[in-house]
């Protein structure tokens, strides 16, 4: 997953699959669901996403607000809880959250992680709460895997456009 500046790479859950097509529908690089299923029908998906930090460098904190008042203002009635955080290399650290009746009753968990121009996130969706408990320790195992990368985005490539170099052309 990248946007201009920044990006970051998670390994796929053991047992899922990674699904670019699908990822592309939706927004992001990539979406993963479990073997057998389809990103429709599965009880439970996961998908990173990056956000840009806005004017003034927004802090974890701030931002994890802005996130939770935004997901009460879709879903007033839904509850959350801050969970155990995730270690990263680095002595680092991923902040995760848990909301729960959330996008028709499902529940959802979202790993934050803060870096200095962007805020990479790690989200697992759930249709019921025994698949997000089923599958906490994979989420938490893929975040634990998570690699940060500085990357800059050349504006007329698109992702996906592998172009052998052109030789320059003679005057």
């Amino acid at each position: 997953m990248y946007r201009d500046g920044a990006g970051f790479y998670i390994d796929v859950p053991k047992g899922w699959v990674v699904d670019q097509e699908v990822g592309k529908r939706h927004g992001t690089c990539c979406v993963y669901y479990p073997k057998g299923t389809t990103w429709n029908s599965a009880e439970t998906v996961m998908y990173p996403n990056i956000a840009t930090k806005g004017p003034g460098q927004r802090t974890l904190d701030e931002f994890m607000e802005s996130d939770l008042k935004s997901f009460r203002t879709h879903d007033p009635e839904m509850k959350y809880e801050d969970a155990e955080d995730v270690h990263l290399q680095g002595k680092r650290v991923a902040k995760v959250r848990i909301f729960r009746g959330v996008n028709r009753g499902s529940s959802e968990a979202v790993a934050y992680v803060d870096e200095e121009k962007t805020i990479a996130l790690f989200v697992m969706n759930s249709k019921t709460e025994k698949g997000l408990n089923e599958s906490m320790p994979l989420f938490r195992t893929a975040v634990q895997s998570y690699l940060h990368m500085d990357v800059r985005v050349d504006k007329g490539v698109q992702p996906g456009d592998m172009q052998s170099p052109q030789p320059p052309k003679n005057p």
